[in-house]
């Protein structure tokens, strides 16, 4: 699949997100976004988005075939795309997935994104 062709996936999510309608209980997608979080997989690498949510803590977990899950660290999210690019030892047709939590005031964590794609 062409990388750029990847990217439509992420429009899709946020018209989804805007309306609404992309609320609720994550669950696993492959192919780009889900939820409030983006994954594109290529050269043993990753784009990593968050797209959207409430003002606050959050995480990623980041795993994929023979790669054990793990977090990327807590950063602070205000709104707008925060983008970060870790190193994923995953081999070409492997997968790769990517779990945003929020970090809930009252303490907890709640998901809020769980795509996964193929390393090309």
């Amino acid at each position: 699949m062409n990388k750029f062709a990847k990217l439509a996936p992420v429009v899709g999510a946020a018209a989804l997100v805007l309306s609404g309608l992309g609320a609720g209980t994550a669950s696993a997608t492959t192919n780009g976004g889900n939820g409030c979080a983006y994954l594109q997989a290529y050269n043993q690498g990753a784009t990593v988005q968050q797209t959207c949510g409430v003002s606050g803590t959050y995480h990623f977990d980041i795993w994929g075939t023979n790669y054990s899950r793990r977090s990327l660290g807590n950063h602070y999210y205000g709104g707008g795309t925060l983008t970060s690019y870790p190193g994923v030892p995953v081999a070409d047709g492997g997968t790769v997935c990517i779990e945003l939590f929020y970090h809930k005031p009252s303490g907890g964590f709640e998901s809020k994104g769980l795509p996964c794609d193929e390393m090309i």
